[in-house]
C-alpha cells in the first residue's frame, strides 16, 4: 500500500486521483509576517501566497459541486518530534522568540537566546516575528497530521466526527483516504539540524518522514522535492538514513576555478554525486549545516540529485526525467509512504 503527502500545492486530476483528499490548513500560519517591511516591498514568501492557494481550492470544490477536500486541522508540533531530526538548542531559541515564550516569561530582554538562528548570507532571506515559531509549528504538524491520518486504517479528524474504515485489502476504490495535501507556510526543506535558511525554519517534511518510521507507521519512505531550488536541508537531514530515499529536481549552477563569474543558483548545493554516504572514511558535511553525517553504508544511493544545468527546463525536460530516471527508481524502491515537497 502507498500513501502520499503533498506538501504546499499541486495541480491534479480529477479522474486519476481518488477523492476526498486530506487537507492541512490553519489560518494563523498567515500571522507570520515581515514586520520591518513598512512599504510592503518583500513580496516572495508572504501570507497572501497560502491565502490565495487555499481559496483557489475552494473554488475548485464549489465549481465541481463534491466535495473534494477532508479537512484537517494543523496541531502545534511537539516538541519530542522535532528533535527526530532538529537540535534541542536550535528548538530552544526559536521558541523564545515566540509570543508563546513570552507569556510564560515577561521579562523577555532577559531571556532572550542569543544563538544565531540564521547566518549573514540568509539575512535578506529571513525574518522573524513574536508569531513564527507558532506558524512554524503549525506547519510542521499540518504536515505529520497528514502522515498520522493517511497512514491510520481508522482515523477521526478533529474537524468531523466521520471516521472512515476499511478492509486491510484496499483497493483504489475504496473510501478509505491514502492520500492528503498540507498547505502549510513558513516552507521547510532549506532549513537544517541547527540553522534557519531559505525561508524555511523546521524542515517539516523530514520531520515527518523520520516521525513516520519512529512510529512504525512507514520503513520505506520517499521524499521527491521538485521545488526548483535543491532541499539543501533535506538532504542533510537524510543523507545518512536508509529508511529515505530522497530524489531532487532543482536547477545547479555553481561558482567554479574555471569559471568564476558564474553566479551561484541558490543554495548552490546539489550535486549530482552526492549520492548518500559511500563509506566509512569519507567526511561529508554540509556547509549550510553543523549537523556531520553519520556514516552508514546502507545509506549508499538513497540520496538522488537531478541537477539541471541550464535555465528554462520545460514540461519535456521534466518528463524525461520522470519517465527515464525517476519512475522506474521509485518502483524498485517501492515506497510504502511518499512524501511530495513543492
Amino acid at each position: 500500500r502507498e500513501y502520499s503527502i503533498l506538501s504546499r500545492s499541486i495541480f491534479f486530476s480529477m479522474s486519476s486521483i481518488p477523492i476526498p483528499i486530506y487537507l492541512a490548513y490553519d489560518e494563523r500560519m498567515q500571522l507570520h509576517i515581515n514586520t520591518n517591511d513598512k512599504n510592503n516591498d518583500y513580496c516572495v514568501e508572504i501570507p497572501e501566497r497560502l491565502a490565495c492557494i487555499y481559496n483557489r481550492l475552494i473554488e475548485l470544490e464549489h465549481r465541481v459541486f463534491t466535495p473534494i477536500f477532508q479537512r484537517l486541522n494543523c496541531p502545534l508540533v511537539d516538541k519530542e518530534t522535532v528533535l527526530l531530526t532538529h537540535s534541542e538548542s536550535y528548538f530552544e531559541a526559536l521558541w523564545k522568540t515566540s509570543n508563546l515564550y513570552m507569556n510564560m516569561n515577561m521579562n523577555m530582554s532577559s531571556s532572550r537566546d542569543t544563538y544565531k538562528l540564521w547566518s549573514d548570507a540568509d539575512a535578506n532571506d529571513m525574518y522573524l516575528c513574536e508569531d513564527s515559531f507558532q506558524a512554524a509549528s503549525l506547519a510542521c504538524g499540518g504536515v505529520v497530521e497528514c502522515v498520522n491520518a493517511v497512514t491510520t486504517t481508522t482515523y477521526n479528524t478533529t474537524t468531523t466526527t466521520t471516521t472512515t474504515t476499511t478492509d486491510s485489502t484496499n483497493s483504489s476504490t475504496d473510501s478509505t483516504i491514502r492520500r492528503g495535501l498540507a498547505l502549510v507556510r513558513p516552507p521547510g526543506h532549506h532549513a537544517c539540524a541547527s540553522q534557519a535558511m531559505g525561508f524555511c525554519f523546521f524542515n517539516s517534511v523530514v520531520v515527518a518522514a523520520k516521525h513516520a518510521i519512529h512510529t512504525q507507521k512507514a520503513n520505506r519512505v520517499l521524499i521527491l522535492d521538485w521545488d526548483i531550488h535543491h532541499g539543501n536541508g533535506t538532504q542533510d537531514l537524510t543523507y545518512d538514513d536508509p529508511n529515505i530515499l530522497y530524489i531532487s529536481l532543482h536547477r545547479y549552477t555553481t561558482k567554479t576555478k574555471q569559471n568564476k563569474k558564474t553566479e551561484s543558483f541558490y543554495p548552490g548545493t546539489g550535486h549530482p554525486n552526492e549520492v548518500g554516504v559511500p563509506n566509512h572514511n569519507h567526511k561529508d558535511k554540509d556547509k549550510h549545516s553543523k549537523h556531520k553525517h553519520k556514516h552508514t553504508k546502507n545509506a549508499y544511493g538513497k540520496n538522488l540529485n537531478i541537477a539541471f544545468t541550464k535555465p528554462k527546463m520545460g514540461n519535456v525536460e521534466y518528463a524525461a526525467a520522470f519517465s527515464q530516471l525517476i519512475l522506474p527508481i521509485i518502483a524498485m524502491y517501492n515506497p510504502n509512504l511518499v512524501l511530495i515537497s513543492c
